[in-house]
């Protein structure tokens, strides 16, 4: 645990320094050495928190990439039960790092718990993972936020993380890229295909605090797909700028070779025209879906 509570304010483990656990209140040890970061401990093997890991340093350096006001922060329920969330915002997203394997009744319960959440998972733990994510990267050459569509997610994605209520972020290892699997908002019999998008880092670890502000929770816990959309429109308008249609309609007429550049031009906007649609029309098919009470993922 990085924080620990003294005198109603939070503070970093220290030598000699006594503090209480902001979920239970019992007094915490501050474990100072010089193998692992300083952090505190309840006492014995015991945490009053049974979801409660302890942190690798790859825990520790994603959590320090958001406000230290943000990190551990205690989640209480309507019943009274409470956990310490990795990270939650004040407009109550949280987000919940996992390097190691847990089960699926675990991933089922922190869900149902914090509701409005993603998961940021080290998908390098495994280098059969690691390795499924390079190829995966390498044969899909796509801009950040396109969403890609498959039949068989296991080549891609641990099978463990399919079939989750909630986004999962994947750490490949990748200093510029992240994967994310879509939750799966239909059930597997009405839509067997699960989608998935590469995004920038930097949407977490530069770039978090104004994308919230602008866009709010949803464009982490939903596809950002108002955005990918906004990127193509933007794209379509500055492709179609280049081209002189009145021109081309007059060598068309004349038949006219049309010089290759501007040929390659026509060619790339058909394209973004077509992406332009899909996106939209996959956009209009899950609202529906989510509008539909029978399509709603029981946990």
């Amino acid at each position: 645990m990085k924080f620990a509570l003294k005198n109603k304010e939070r503070v970093k483990a220290a030598p000699k320094v006594v503090g209480q656990c902001p979920c239970c209140g019992s007094n915490l040890i501050a474990k100072c050495g010089s193998q692992k970061a300083w952090h505190w401990s309840h006492k014995g093997k015991r945490h009053c928190d049974h979801w409660w890991e302890n942190e690798t340093e790859w825990h520790r350096n994603w959590k320090d990439h958001f406000s230290s006001e943000w990190q551990e922060i205690v989640h209480l329920a309507d019943d009274g039960e409470k956990h310490i969330a990795d990270v939650k915002t004040p407009d109550g997203l949280v987000i919940e790092f996992q390097h190691s394997a847990m089960t699926m009744d675990e991933k089922n319960a922190r869900e149902k718990f914090y509701k409005n959440m993603i998961w940021i998972v080290d998908g390098t733990r495994l280098k059969t993972d690691k390795a499924r994510f390079e190829t995966a990267l390498f044969l899909h050459h796509q801009q950040p936020f396109e969403k890609r569509r498959t039949l068989n997610p296991e080549q891609i994605f641990p099978k463990s993380w399919l079939n989750r209520s909630v986004p999962v972020y994947f750490d490949i290892g990748d200093r510029e890229r992240l994967i994310c699997l879509s939750p799966k908002i239909s059930p597997q019999w009405l839509d067997e295909y699960y989608d998935w998008f590469v995004v920038p880092n930097t949407i977490f670890t530069g770039e978090f605090s104004s994308i919230l502000n602008k866009f709010g929770n949803g464009f982490f816990t939903e596809y950002p797909e108002d955005f990918y959309i906004g990127q193509l429109e933007q794209r379509l308008i500055d492709l179609e700028s280049r081209i002189d249609w009145a021109w081309v309609e007059q060598l068309l007429n004349s038949k006219t070779v049309i010089p290759t550049k501007v040929n390659i031009r026509i060619y790339e906007a058909r394209k973004l025209r077509k992406k332009l649609k899909h996106a939209r029309f996959l956009k209009s098919r899950r609202l529906e879906i989510c509008d539909n009470p029978k399509f709603e993922v029981p946990f």
